[in-house]
């Protein structure tokens, strides 16, 4: 990768934006160099500011996999700036991949407004269901532990995927108050979630992880 980036001549920070929105280069090394983009936090501050125009120039880029690494960086940038420009990618976006990935990046910003908008997602029934699993997971793996009501909610949803992801984000929490619709899950909900497993083993980790572990809070 970073020989690659360095035959292209990304030796800097101007230069790796350059790359990164230049759309007549390859896209494994502009794809590289938004990697290198989002990780810049490291470097300062003023670092920081420098690799968010170009990170958000590429989150509406026609290639859906550059999206998707713009997405994924800026949750690792973790610049509250960009939580207008992932909620509009998370609501309008063509590829359901990117959808969920700005729902995790917005997630991982942590700000009020990100989290409002996750929580609007997951208890509108006519977002896509994989999308809305999304944002539960997204709820729960960056403790929204205000999000609990909308989380248990979530349980008793018409789509295994939201119910499973729930289940989940309320386990890794430890929402003591989840347990019995978690319990009644574990008992009948044998849903299986594409690339997982049943709601049921879900629920069943969330209540030993809840009952074998103290409350975060």
């Amino acid at each position: 990768m970073v020989a690659d980036l360095r035959r292209t001549g990304g030796t800097s920070i101007r230069a790796l934006a350059k790359i990164a929105t230049n759309e007549s280069v390859a896209l494994t090394t502009r794809s590289s160099a938004i990697w290198l983009l989002g990780r810049l936090k490291k470097l300062g501050p003023f670092k920081k500011t420098e690799a968010l125009h170009p990170l958000l120039t590429v989150l509406v880029d026609p290639d859906e996999s550059i999206r998707r690494e713009a997405a994924l960086a800026l949750g690792v940038l973790c610049d509250r700036r960009a939580t207008g420009s992932l909620i509009q990618v998370m609501l309008g976006d063509p590829d359901t991949m990117v959808r969920q990935l700005a729902a995790h990046s917005l997630g991982n910003l942590g700000s009020s407004k990100a989290m409002r908008a996750l929580r609007e997602v997951l208890t509108d029934q006519g977002q896509d269901s994989s999308l809305r699993g999304a944002t539960a997971e997204a709820l729960g793996a960056y403790f929204a532990f205000d999000s609990a009501a909308e989380l248990i909610s979530g349980l008793s949803d018409t789509s295994p995927e939201v119910r499973f992801w729930s289940a989940y984000a309320l386990g890794f929490m430890r929402i003591e108050t989840a347990v019995p619709e978690l319990e009644r899950l574990a008992s009948r909900d044998d849903a299986e979630v594409p690339g997982w497993w049943s709601v049921s083993k879900e629920a069943a980790w969330a209540i030993a992880e809840i009952r074998d572990n103290p409350p975060w809070r």
